[in-house]
């Protein structure tokens, strides 16, 4: 055990871990007071804006950003960061034009008029989204780990503290918890990208050349071919109910579920998301040196699962009167939400390293052809919830259900690819 906490990978899961830490004392401690400044609808309001973000910032640099911890050359890492840059970019300016255009169009698809006002930010957030990703794998390659969590704690503190002051100042609007949202955004931004040789542009330039580019793309096409596939049906799985939430029912039934599901995916940025980036990048790079992995996948699972089991327990049983008791009487059904949403979380909460996998392996193809039956079961489950039953109770237990099946099936299948991976090393060394 000593041995274990004195490793390398050990050492950087805890940077990471104790500036998430921090970064949930600082959401959590400001959460009661934000919940009492703002009211359900407005928080139904802002989940649609970050479901819109999150949706699309998804697909911004067609997931080339993963590839920057995959190169043993740093040119060639620094070739897929303006790859994945300029890719963004020209995304988020397409995404300008398609607003202006159809954003009375989308305000009404979704059943709330009102948020085609809102979509004029979500390019920004976009934007945001997208280059704190590409920084953050750049980090994640350079194994700076102290950048990551230091940009987690700006992104909780500046965005509640903006929150909070609109709140006060201006008074209850989406706006106010929008415009927080940003605030964090920027701030994140502003950390990965706070270091000074990092603007040292002219010397990172010489090694940076079309050609180099083009050969990069190409080498990594995996990645916009099918993992940027992967990633859009994950995201769209886990936020396609926020979308029919707000179609079926109301802005405030949204709010309930957007709470409910914010505290329920704080104890994956705590612990599983650092868990995710280190081990990322170290069986990135003991699978280029042949090291097998499956006793680092096994134990990295196992720990999460052991972890998360007590927390989202405790909020299968409790969520409702705690919600009342911490956020005020208002929040009770989203305390409802959380118990029904909990046994998911704790399967997505453990199956961290295992999405990690598929990346690692290039078996991006599986994990496509996994997703793609995830999102049609969580399609269906969702439709006929909300026309059968037109109960929001009923429409999230079958999504919880679908999605929990999801999660143990990629676990079970992380496992499958790992273990092929393994054995193939082991009869290459024989032979």
């Amino acid at each position: 055990m000593k041995r274990i906490l004195k490793s390398e990978f050990m050492r950087n899961v805890i940077v990471l871990m104790s500036g998430n830490i921090l970064a949930l004392i600082i959401s959590a401690g400001t959460a009661p007071i934000i919940t009492r400044l703002y009211t359900p609808e407005n928080f139904g309001m802002l989940a649609l804006f970050m479901a819109s973000v999150t949706v699309i910032s998804s697909i911004g640099s067609l997931c080339y950003e993963r590839a920057i911890v995959l190169p043993i050359e740093d040119a060639d890492a620094m070739n897929i960061f303006f790859l994945a840059t300029a890719i963004l970019i020209l995304i988020t300016t397409t995404l300008v034009g398609i607003v202006f255009f159809f954003n009375h169009a989308i305000g009404n698809a979704v059943g709330i008029p009102e948020f085609a006002f809102w979509l004029w930010f979500v390019p920004v957030g976009v934007m945001l989204s997208g280059w704190f990703n590409i920084l953050r794998f750049w980090r994640v390659r350079n194994k700076e780990f102290k950048w990551v969590a230091s940009a987690g704690v700006g992104n909780a503190t500046f965005s509640s503290l903006a929150k909070i002051a609109v709140g006060i100042l201006i008074g209850a609007s989406a706006g106010g918890l929008i415009g927080g949202t940003i605030a964090g955004l920027i701030a994140s931004s502003v950390f990965l990208t706070w270091k000074p040789e990092f603007f040292n542009l002219k010397r990172r330039l010489q090694n940076v050349s079309r050609t180099t580019i083009k050969t990069m793309a190409r080498i990594y096409k995996q990645f916009p071919l099918f993992a940027l596939w992967n990633r859009l049906l994950n995201v769209m799985s886990q936020n396609l109910v926020v979308f029919l939430l707000s179609f079926f029912f109301t802005p405030v039934i949204v709010g309930f579920y957007s709470l409910g599901s914010r505290i329920l995916s704080q104890p994956i940025v705590l612990l599983s998301a650092s868990v995710q980036n280190v081990y990322f990048q170290k069986s990135a790079q003991q699978y280029h040196y042949g090291t097998p992995l499956m006793s680092g996948l096994r134990r990295s699972t196992m720990t999460l699962f052991l972890i998360g089991l007590l927390p989202f327990g405790l909020l299968a049983g409790f969520a409702k009167p705690l919600f009342g008791i911490i956020f005020g009487q208002n929040w009770e059904t989203a305390g409802t939400y959380v118990q029904i949403l909990a046994p998911w979380y704790l399967f997505l909460f453990t199956s961290a390293p295992c999405n990690v996998v598929f990346d690692v392996s290039q078996k991006q193809g599986l994990k496509l052809f996994l997703n793609i039956s995830r999102a049609v079961m969580v399609l269906c489950a969702l439709v006929g919830g909300c026309v059968i039953s037109k109960n929001p109770l009923v429409v999230l237990t079958l999504f919880a259900i679908v999605n929990t099946i999801g999660e143990v099936i990629t676990i079970s299948f992380s496992f499958y690819v790992i273990h092929s991976s393994d054995r193939e090393k082991n009869e290459g060394i024989s032979s």
